[in-house]
């Protein structure tokens, strides 16, 4: 019972990572085709800042959560590191989706807000 609460833990940080990378793509898909002042929005400097640190955020989420799957896989009575790094997914990992939902809603913008998209019930279910 135990360690369903530890796999419990362990894929709601996955979760967060898979909600992040899809709305990251959508975001760039938006920002790519939107044009603003004979510019695509993707090309003003802070919102490729807002990428640089999305991405960044994304691929330090997918590192811990890999390293956490090692400690997992090669737990045994004397090796309980996992028991340290499943808590941190799931207080780290969900936390900083969080932070790369709302980068990626400054970009995107009002286009956060339709209905019937994906971004908008990613926000609800990763908040």
């Amino acid at each position: 019972a135990l360690n369903a609460v530890n796999v419990g833990k362990y894929q709601l940080g996955w979760a967060s990572i898979g909600i992040c990378e899809h709305a990251f793509y959508e975001a760039i898909n938006h920002a790519s085709n939107r044009i603003l002042y004979n510019h695509a929005v993707t090309e003003f400097s802070h919102i490729k800042q807002f990428f640089v640190d999305s991405y960044c955020r994304l691929i330090a989420m997918k590192l811990v959560s890999l390293r956490s799957k090692d400690y997992i896989r090669s737990a045994s009575l004397s090796d309980r590191r996992y028991l340290l790094y499943n808590p941190i997914i799931k207080m780290k990992v969900t936390t900083e989706g969080v932070v790369v939902m709302n980068l990626l809603h400054d970009i995107i913008a009002a286009k956060g807000y339709e209905k019937d998209t994906y971004f908008n019930g990613a926000m609800m279910y990763i908040a």
